[in-house]
């Protein structure tokens, strides 16, 4: 009786399948610490989520990643739901997120803080740019 021999590609793909098949690696919530993380042109996100004995790399696409109320960053400590599963041509697995969730203060709280500082850090909320209201408006505007 003859082995079958494996390519490369079909391991990769056998193991895809067994792991899109378990029902716990599907809608999965992992928390960990943020590392390695970068948002690339095309709007997804990748990186790694750890703890102190493990790592796993994680990847959130841009349709996931636009549904984001704050800015993740290196050494945040997240709430992640998605599945696992092997990007076959690499071989190599990952969690594919749907969602994040910042641990301790609420998104919300966290976004509104980020951008606070972020308009800060660009003068915004200097005196020196600040000009007088007129005393008699000609138009009012309501955003």
């Amino acid at each position: 009786m003859e082995r079958h021999i494996f390519s490369v590609t079909e391991v990769n793909e056998l193991v895809k399948l067994l792991l899109d098949n378990e029902p716990m690696l599907s809608g999965i919530c992992v928390r960990g610490e943020i590392s390695n993380y970068k948002m690339y042109p095309s709007g997804h996100h990748y990186f790694s989520l750890k703890d102190p004995t493990g790592a796993i790399r994680c990847v959130m696409f841009k349709g996931q990643a636009l549904r984001l109320r704050f800015r993740p960053e290196n050494g945040m400590k997240v709430l992640v739901t998605g599945r696992v599963s092997v990007f076959p041509r690499d071989g190599a697995y990952q969690l594919y997120c749907d969602t994040m969730t910042p641990e301790g203060a609420g998104d919300l709280a966290l976004a509104f803080e980020q951008l606070k500082e972020q308009l800060y850090k660009e003068g915004l909320f200097d005196e020196a740019h600040k000009k007088p209201l007129p005393r008699f408006p000609e138009r009012i505007a309501v955003v």
